[in-house]
């Protein structure tokens, strides 16, 4: 069961929803009594529930842990499965003759990086729906989990844009490619 299916049946807002199950909110008794019917268990139960599920758990998963590197790539993102150094080396192996082509070829992949990121973001969302890589938890963290994972994976699409624009000015500036795009790395990253 998703959380608009859970919200629907308790007769609350997804919003509400996900702000009880993140500690924003606490919930009124007849609330908290209409989750339970909804799961089906008693209100005690809930509570043992919530016990469970606040207890220690394995970390969220990463952008660079093998389970999503390898969801990333069953998806053929290969810009999302890319380290820092494998992206200098990606983007370095092929360079235009002349400053203004290669700031323009900076742009193109930027581009490209912008269009696997919708399409990551999309199947994201899909795994999270439907799930079948096993990359959220089947409990009430899966929303915090996904959350976790998409900001992860955004960040890391964003930065080798930023670090592509950086890049395209330095090289438009004059400055040699490879220290470029070093610098353009170190200057995203902080």
């Amino acid at each position: 069961m998703n959380q608009q299916q859970l919200s629907d049946l308790a007769g609350i807002t997804r919003q509400q929803l996900s702000r009880i199950e993140v500690g924003d909110s606490e919930p009124q008794a007849a609330t908290v009594g209409r989750i339970a019917d909804a799961l089906g268990i008693e209100v005690e139960d809930l509570y043992d529930l919530e016990k469970r599920l606040n207890a220690p758990k394995a970390p969220s998963p990463r952008r660079d842990d093998p389970e999503v590197l390898a969801w990333l790539s069953d998806r053929r993102a290969s810009w999302g499965v890319l380290t820092a150094t494998e992206f200098s080396d990606r983007v370095l192996a092929q360079t235009a003759v002349d400053a203004s082509s290669e700031a323009e070829r900076a742009e193109t992949l930027a581009a490209e990086i912008d269009g696997e990121e919708m399409r990551v973001m999309r199947d994201l969302r899909a795994e999270f729906s439907n799930p079948s890589a096993g990359l959220f938890p089947d409990d009430l963290r899966a929303a915090l989990v996904y959350g976790e994972l998409r900001k992860d994976l955004r960040s890391h699409y964003r930065l080798m844009v930023l670090a592509l624009a950086s890049y395209a000015a330095r090289i438009l500036s004059g400055e040699e490619s490879e220290e470029a795009l070093k610098e353009a790395l170190t200057e995203t990253a902080a």
